[in-house]
């Protein structure tokens, strides 16, 4: 199964907000609101690489809290 790390930069306040919202989506297994150069950092999978490109594409990266991200696919 295809797996990745999101890294999230969020609108400022909006951090707690987004975190419950990600851990609502069956695909992300874990959320975690973190201290440093990124905000939140989520763990995504699902059962295709497309299926993957979509959750984080559209779903995680259409949400009006986040600002930016950085994506890390799991090679191993």
């Amino acid at each position: 199964m295809p797996r990745a790390f999101v890294l999230i930069n969020a609108n400022l306040g909006t951090e707690s907000t987004l975190v419950s919202k990600l851990k609502k989506m069956p695909q992300v297994k874990q959320a975690y609101f973190v201290y440093g150069v990124y905000d939140v950092i989520a763990e995504v999978e699902a059962e295709t690489m497309e299926q993957l490109k979509e959750v984080i594409a559209g779903s995680i990266r259409g949400l009006d809290e986040v600002r930016s991200t950085l994506t890390m696919v799991v090679i191993e």
